[in-house]
């Protein structure tokens, strides 16, 4: 789920795993960045902005949605290297819009 221009919730799609070759025998076909990473469980995926901020349902304390947007924003840039680092880099880009999303709809 994601939120419309409007603050609706509508459905999203979810990034689309590809295989991630791990060497050149072992290929890791199951790898999900939202459960591995941010602790979003398949049945939560794809997750709407307050999930993807681990912040709880209409939060309106801007200080509690910017905080939570920056501390997510580390724990991706902490794995944002070699083979996984266009992924992470796809998942800060929906943390950075999900923290403008909720921001804006609070104006």
């Amino acid at each position: 789920m994601r939120m419309d221009d409007k603050g609706r919730m509508v459905a999203g799609s979810p990034i689309s795993f590809a295989p991630i070759l791990v060497s050149a025998h072992v290929l890791v076909m199951s790898f999900d960045p939202y459960h591995e990473w941010l602790g979003i469980s398949p049945s939560e995926q794809p997750p709407n902005h307050y999930r993807l901020l681990g912040i709880a349902p209409f939060e309106s304390d801007r200080n509690v949605i910017s905080q939570a947007a920056e501390q997510r924003t580390g724990q991706i840039r902490g794995v944002q290297s070699g083979q996984l680092a266009d992924l992470a880099q796809k998942i800060l880009n929906e943390i950075a819009g999900a923290n403008a999303r909720i921001s804006h709809v609070l104006k």
